[in-house]
């Protein structure tokens, strides 16, 4: 999640990311009574609103969810040496590949979307 957010102390604007695991459900099952039916809320909802304890001593001024992928290509060498090493090297190499896509939620700032474009190093849309 890419956050903007204003410093309550002196009205400083910064930029926080909240990075949220894959193995995480999207959606949350809220407590209920008995008897009662079971309610959901999504992960990012979940998050937006206990951002206070994630960055006290600031305000939240825009939120969106966003989701990289990343050009997936391994390059192996046939004649290496060490073939296991060789693997491991590159699917490092993979994990920080260039980005491919960005998707971000639709309701996104501009300001927001200008920064994940000019980080990711593609043009914003």
């Amino acid at each position: 999640m890419a956050l903007e957010l204003s410093r309550q102390a002196d009205g400083r604007e910064l930029i926080g990311l909240l990075l949220i695991p894959d193995g995480l459900p999207k959606f949350i099952a809220l407590p209920a009574e008995p008897d009662a039916p079971l309610t959901y809320v999504h992960i990012y909802d979940l998050l937006l609103r206990e951002v206070a304890q994630v960055f006290p001593g600031f305000t939240l001024k825009d939120a969106g969810a966003f989701q990289v992928v990343r050009d997936g290509d391994l390059e192996i060498e046939e004649e290496a040496d060490d073939l296991v090493r060789s693997f491991e090297s590159a699917l490092k190499r993979r994990q920080r590949g260039r980005v491919v896509q960005l998707t971000v939620d639709s309701d996104l700032g501009p300001s927001l979307k200008a920064f994940l474009a000019d980080q990711f190093e593609i043009e914003a849309s």
